[in-house]
Order: structure tokens, then sequence, then C-alpha cells
């Protein structure tokens, strides 16, 4: 393999496994793995790493498995409570808030839209659809105190930050 030729590498495995590969197969891993709840260091966590390793190993690949200690953080419960003393449970992120309650006046921002976000600022932002990293960043740098994002046919566990992974000294700011 010459330097300008790495990007047309094939591993030799890829010919062999590409005739397992069809979409009904796909969706079977899809189902196997999403029917489980893996929460890092959870036991469903390691029944979908079981599992990728048996189907790896079945393909003829050569499955290395490393544990490593790390620090992680599960919410525990998140809720809201309506000014009616009403509650609607929800899920929250990982983090620590510098207040045991926010009170403030949550504003229909529609889907997210940055100028949307900044008439949410000093306010908490009501936001239509999946949570997600941009529109997490873009609440925050338009000031908010915090976000609701609302999906209506269920609770959806997602991933709002900017890193992938944990951060650097340099990155760390971005949480």
């Amino acid at each position: 393999m010459t330097a300008s030729s790495g990007w047309e590498y094939r591993d030799p495995l890829e010919q062999a496994l590409s005739k397992d590969v069809s979409p009904a197969t796909l969706m079977q891993h899809v189902r196997a793995i999403g029917a489980l709840e893996r929460e890092s260091g959870s036991p469903g966590e390691a029944q979908a790493f079981d599992y990728i390793e048996r189907t790896l190993t079945s393909y003829g690949v050569e499955v290395e498995r490393r544990e490593i200690e790390a620090y992680i953080s599960l919410p525990q419960e998140g809720r809201l409570i309506l000014p009616d003393g009403g509650e609607i449970e929800g899920l929250t992120h990982s983090f620590s808030t510098s207040v045991d309650a926010l009170d403030a006046e949550v504003v229909d921002v529609g889907d997210g839209r940055p100028d949307d976000m900044r008439r949410a600022a000093g306010k908490i932002a009501l936001v239509r659809g999946l949570a997600s990293p941009g529109r997490a960043w873009a609440a925050q740098q338009a000031g908010t105190l915090g976000q609701i994002f609302v999906l209506m046919d269920h609770l959806h566990n997602m991933i709002v930050t900017t890193i992938w992974g944990t951060p650097s000294p340099e990155t760390a700011w971005r949480i």
C-alpha cells in the first residue's frame, strides 16, 4: 500500500462479509441492541457488548474487549412542576445545577432556531423536537436559563453536548 492509496484500502474481510449485509440483517441487529436499556455500566450495556462480540466473532472478526474505570453520572429524576401544582415527569441529563429548583418564565421557541432562542434569554426555552447538541448550544449561546425539549410520542434519552467523549481542558467550557 502506498501513502496515496491508503484511503483505498479494503480489509480482506469486507468482501467476505458484504454478502451477509442486508436490510433484514441490519434491522435484526438494531432490534436486538435497541431492545436493551444500555446505560453506561449497566447489565444491558454488557448484554449489548456480548451480542456485538458474538455477532462479529460469528463473521470471523477477531474481537478484543477492554474495560476501563470511568466516572459516569446517571440522572435520578426530572420533572416540571406547573403553577397549578401539576407535575409532568420527564428525563434529565447528567449535570449539577446551582439551584435546588429553577423557577422562571417559559417561552415557546418553536423548533429552536437561533433567532427564536434569543427571545428566551434569561428564561426557559420550550423547544419542539428532540434535544440535540446544536439546539442546546444555540440555547446556551442565547442566554437561556434552561431548555425543555418536547416530543409527544415518548421520552427520548439524548446527548446534548458538543463534545464527543471526555473533554480536554481546552474544550471543557463547551459542556
